[in-house]
């Protein structure tokens, strides 16, 4: 038998499908505020929680 350890330790990375709605959120609020100049200081200005 043999063990992926990437697949171990982080499964959701390899698992065909679509991105999860969390996920595609991050990368839109990432490109926006990158668009803007506003990396990496931005995300803290946003108001979200932790």
């Amino acid at each position: 038998m043999i063990f992926d350890n990437v697949n171990l330790i982080h499964p959701e990375i390899t698992v065909p499908g679509p991105r999860s709605l969390q996920h595609l959120c991050r990368c839109s609020l990432r490109q926006r505020l990158a668009d803007n100049h506003q990396l990496p200081e931005g995300t803290q200005n946003l108001g979200l929680p932790k």
